[in-house]
């Protein structure tokens, strides 16, 4: 796994972690100490890469801050 794709996983568990309530990227940049618009990048790509293996989850953006939801599809 390349340093980005640690990262990426990284990510993901914190999200998975804060539930409801989210992580501002600026909260996710100091855990990984790496800069905002690294991580915002690295959040855009895991939001595509959800979407194109079409998995039950999403990332979300909300006033500022990121959390996993489930799909609209999937609400039912």
């Amino acid at each position: 796994m390349n340093r980005y794709g640690r990262m990426k996983s990284i990510i993901e568990g914190l999200l998975f972690a804060a539930g409801d309530e989210g992580l501002e990227a600026g909260q996710i940049a100091d855990v990984l100490e790496l800069d905002i618009r690294t991580v915002q990048e690295l959040l855009r790509e895991m939001k595509d890469d959800f979407d194109r293996e079409e998995r039950g989850i999403q990332i979300v953006e909300f006033a500022g801050g990121y959390q996993f939801t489930t799909r609209p599809e999937h609400a039912p």
